[in-house]
């Protein structure tokens, strides 16, 4: 599963709930700063135990070492990965790209 921006507060839901995702990555994810939400979405991330790949800008002002914190996912089986770009990583696509394969085919197995 991979989600972006907004759509990996589904993201983190959908991991929580869904017991068929096997891996996921979420790019440009994070909390918002607001108590009650950020409590919610910490609350569904504890309950993530699948390997989770989190990319972002490094000057994204979102919580992300919050929400990595939050996971269940062992240690070894959680990834963040920072480029120097914003919110948007534009620039780095390639890079993007080639990161979450790697991290798919680490865990899903190469596409033939």
């Amino acid at each position: 599963m991979l989600a972006a921006s907004g759509g990996s507060d589904g993201g983190i839901v959908v991991c929580a709930v869904e017991p068929r995702i096997k891996a996921a990555v979420l790019v440009g994810g994070g909390l918002y700063g607001i108590p009650s939400v950020d409590r919610e979405m910490m609350g569904f991330a504890s309950h993530i135990s699948m390997p989770l790949q989190m990319v972002n800008g490094r000057s994204d002002a979102w919580g992300q070492d919050f929400l990595l914190a939050a996971l269940a996912t062992p240690s070894d089986r959680r990834r963040f990965k920072q480029f120097d770009g914003d919110h948007s990583l534009a620039g780095y696509e390639k890079d993007v790209i080639r990161v979450n394969l790697e991290w798919f085919d680490k865990y899903l197995g190469k596409v033939r």
